[in-house]
């Protein structure tokens, strides 16, 4: 299997009326949906913003966000306008800004969350709000085009596959835990396969089984991916900065697999951070901030989990004799 971004439109018309939701969901549903909106193409729903500050800033992913002028309707039927704020690359969210945004009693600012195996979740589809269920947080993918290597949550829906583009999911405690930004798709390139080939396979999607038929029907599950929740935070964090600017992790290397696992270092770019560390050209990675590195794909991994400014420690084989590589992490330049 192989990840890759999703773009489609969602086509469905949306109804914020929480039918297929049991009564736990629809009063949380009660409580967010004034804080979430529908961003609307020619009066077609393309998905849904949340809003993240009291100014009127709302994240949403990029495959709902229709080209300018971006209109949306909020829960109580109110006409917006959109504004462009920010957009991130690698996790494919973007920051939008209502124009004379005037925040009405009921919204609120929704807070980052996290979710555990088996939690029950709330998504905003285009065809209104429906529950879902999380699955894992281990999974581990590659994000198009950006083709990050990144920690991803999997959740599953009792919906099209087609359908789940662009939704914002929702905690029961009504914090936001991501935006899917990716389904599972068939692998048809050699080079995709050996890739996927070289991730653990013990974090890939397992086949879906039916653990709890109360919470589903009949209907086939989907599953879909957000970004894990280091990465959201980052950001959300980022967004709702001075600059609405998100600082990704680096430390300027370029790596391949190694004999006998790790990463061996190819390329170190001059002045980055690994390069001040003393890192070099046929070093071998096989540990980062305390994480075992397997391979290429696991170093990159790591390295993206990082915070801008942070010190981690570099474990590699140079000869006889592992050497420690104190690294103070950059910023990604775009």
């Amino acid at each position: 299997m192989f990840l890759s971004a999703v773009s489609v439109a969602i086509a469905s018309s949306i109804a914020l009326n929480g039918t297929q939701l049991g009564p736990a969901e629809l009063a949380v549903w009660g409580r967010i949906s004034p804080s979430v909106v529908v961003l609307l193409d020619d009066g077609e729903p393309m998905g849904a913003a949340a809003l993240i500050d009291a100014s009127g800033l709302f994240v949403a992913h990029q495959g709902a966000v229709p080209s300018a002028p971006i209109r949306g309707r909020s829960s109580s039927g109110a006409a917006l306008t959109f504004l462009l704020e920010s957009k991130d690359e690698p996790s494919q969210l973007v920051l939008l800004r209502a124009v004379g945004w005037v925040r009405g009693p009921t919204a609120i600012s929704l807070a980052m969350g996290e979710a555990s195996k088996g939690e029950r979740l709330i998504a905003a589809l285009g065809r209104g709000p429906m529950k879902a269920e999380f699955v894992s947080s281990d999974r581990v993918g590659i994000l198009s085009p950006s083709r990050r290597v990144v920690q991803l949550n999997e959740i599953r829906f009792e919906a099209p596959a087609e359908s789940v583009g662009g939704a914002l999911v929702f905690s029961l405690r009504g914090e936001l835990i991501g935006a899917l930004n990716a389904t599972l798709g068939q692998v048809d390139e050699p080079a995709q396969k050996a890739v996927l080939g070289a991730l653990n396979r013990d974090l890939l999607p397992k086949p879906l089984v039916r653990q709890d038929g109360a919470r589903f029907g009949p209907a086939p599950l989907t599953v879909a991916y957000t970004v894990g929740p280091a990465v959201m935070r980052r950001v959300i964090a980022g967004f709702k900065s001075a600059t609405h600017e998100v600082q990704h992790p680096s430390i300027g290397v370029f790596c391949r697999d190694a004999a006998g696992g790790g990463a061996v270092v190819e390329m170190v770019q001059a002045g980055a951070p690994a390069h001040l560390a003393g890192l070099r050209p046929g070093d071998v990675i096989f540990e980062l901030g305390g994480q075992t590195v397997k391979n290429q794909f696991d170093f990159a991994r790591i390295v993206f989990e990082q915070e801008v400014g942070a010190m981690v420690i570099l474990r590699v084989r140079r000869g006889p004799s592992p050497l420690n590589l104190a690294v103070r992490v950059g910023k990604l330049a775009e």
